[in-house]
Parts: structure tokens; sequence; C-alpha cells
């Protein structure tokens, strides 16, 4: 009998430990699989074993914070121009850039910290921000809470990179508008570099860089091409081959309706780039037109809203006359 009683409560434990086993494995499954970082941390580690290999130190302990900077982080080897060129230039400002901001309430500041701390483990280190004045632009009363607390901890690690003697990690920042960036943030920011227009040179350089590796036909006059984009910017030039290499898919297409099936796509001729200069326009001048027209619109919006106004009053104070005057006529009956 008792032999029985101890086996029972065996079987009993077995189950038990098997089932909050079962429990423990489907719980880290699916937390595994609710984890927004997941797919981040996998490309991390690859980027972490690339970098280690080049470093030829042993991989690094990173945090999942860490692990989705790290899947932007740009391997030097990768960059296959000088960086003193526009060409190269143009090729890392093309590149990945770090999305601090998450869904999450919290999670942006830990993000930031995470930029730091890994180019921290990875120094010598830049980094690198783009457009900085969408992010440490002036900051303003109306700024979201989330958005204020970021540039704070930006600030601050900033601040503590800048007084370690053993930091060897440069903050890089390019903007369009540097009067729109904060006044804490220009401080911080000691050397300023204006990159002007690219000249002919330049220009030829960056055409050749975003062409690089395309079908193109052999007999493309490039400084003529060159030529026709004066006063073109980096961005201009790559929109410009861009759309140009639109044209030989649609001919694919075009085909392709008509029931001709095309294998490949033609190479890029030069008579795309001319059709696509032809129609498009410069960045500066695209934007001045919008500009003019923005200003233009203003003064008809603002006397449209007033002559809208004024035809309020107007029939607000006829209504108000015409009841006024009905109720008097209405008077003397009462008293008759």
């Amino acid at each position: 009998m008792g032999g029985s009683s101890e086996t029972k409560i065996l079987q009993e434990l077995i189950l038990y430990a098997a089932s909050a086993a079962l429990s423990c494995l489907v719980l880290f499954a699916g937390l595994k699989h609710l984890d927004p970082n997941r797919e981040a941390s996998k490309k991390a580690l690859e980027h972490k074993k690339e970098i280690s290999k080049r470093l030829g130190r042993p991989l690094i302990h990173t945090n999942p914070y860490e692990d989705v900077i790290a899947c932007d982080v740009i391997n030097p080897d990768h960059i296959d121009v000088e960086f003193g060129s526009i060409g190269g230039l143009e090729t890392i400002k093309q590149s990945l850039v770090s999305n601090l901001m998450s869904k999450w309430f919290g999670d942006a500041q830990k993000l930031v910290a995470a930029v730091f701390s890994l180019a921290y483990k990875l120094q010598p280190a830049i980094i690198f921000i783009d457009e900085v004045d969408s992010f440490l632009g002036q900051r303003r009363s109306t700024d979201h809470e989330a958005m204020a607390n970021m540039k704070t901890e930006f600030m601050a690690l900033w601040d503590g990179f800048s007084t370690d003697p053993n930091a060897r990690v440069m903050v890089l920042a390019a903007t369009n508008r540097p009067s729109e960036l904060d006044e804490a943030i220009l401080r911080r920011l000691p050397q300023a570099f204006e990159i002007g227009m690219p000249d002919r040179k330049e220009r030829a350089e960056i055409l050749k860089v975003t062409l690089k590796g395309e079908r193109v036909e052999p007999d493309i006059d490039f400084d003529h091409v060159v030529r026709l984009c004066q006063g073109y910017t980096g961005s201009d030039i790559f929109e410009l081959c861009k759309k140009a290499a639109y044209f030989p898919i649609r001919e694919v297409l075009d085909e392709e309706r008509k029931g001709r099936p095309c294998p490949v796509p033609r190479p890029l001729s030069q008579l795309d780039l001319e059709r696509v200069l032809a129609t498009s326009k410069k960045t500066q001048v695209a934007a001045g037109e919008y500009s003019g027209l923005r200003v233009s619109r203003e003064p008809d919006e603002v006397q449209a809203a007033i002559s809208g106004i004024s035809k309020l009053l107007v029939s607000q104070f006829i209504n108000l006359q015409s009841d006024s005057q009905g109720s008097w006529q209405r008077e003397p009956e009462e008293d008759s």
C-alpha cells in the first residue's frame, strides 16, 4: 500500500516538473517572438562578428538596445571610395542612420544611451547624425516630453565623452539649416565646415559613383552631362540617374503589354539622362518656386479670411436690426 502511494506521488512530481518545464519553454518562445528587437539582434550579431574580425578582438558584449544600434554601424571597409571626395561623402550619407524614435515610451532614451555606449566599446568611432536639425533643433515649449528627454539625454552623454580622456569618439553632424540648431548643440560643435555646391569635377565623381555597377552605354559623353548638371547637388544627380533608369524599364513593360516579351532592359543611354534633365528642376530652384508660391498665396488667404469675417459680421448686424425692428412694431399692438 505504501509503495503504491509513493509511486503515485513520484508520478505527480514528474508530471508537475514536466508541466513546469513545458510552460517555461512556451513562455520563453512566446516572449522571444514578441520581442520587437528580435530581428535587429540577429543582424547585430552578424555585424558584431564582422567588426570583431576587422578589429582582431573577441565579440563585444552588448545589450538589446545596443544590438539595435549595431545594425546600422558602417564598417569602413565597405566604403569603396576615398572619404575626401564628394562621392565618398555622398556614399556615407546615403547609408542607414539609426532610428532613435520608438513607439515604446522610454525606449528612445535607452537607444540614445546605446549609441554612446556602443561607440565607446567600438572606439575609435564616429557618431554621424544626418539632418541634425530635425533631431537636435531648437527646444520649444510645444515639444513632446519624450523628444525633450531624448535631447537632454543626448547632450548629457555627449558631455560625458568630452570630459573622458580615454574616449576616442567623434560626433559629426550634417544639416542644411544650421540656424535651426539649438544653441547648446552649437556650443558642442566647435568646428563648422561648409560643403558648397559640387563643381564640375565633383559632379563627375558623383555621377560615376552613382552609376557604378549599372548597365550603361559606352558612348555616353559624361562631360556633356556634367555640364548640363550645373548647379545640381549630389542628391539631384542621384535622383537624375534614378529617373533616367526608369525609361528602359518602361520600354520593357510596354513591349510586354503588346505581347512582345523583352528579356532584359536595355542599357542606360545619354538620351535618357538628357530627357530627365529637360524636365527636372534643381532642388534650389524648386524650393525657391515653392517658397514664392507660399508667399504669394498668404496675402490672398489673409484677404479671403478678412472678407469672410466681414460678411459674417454684416449678416449678423442685419439680423440684429431686423429683430429689433420687428419687436418695436409689435409693442403698440400689445398696448391696444
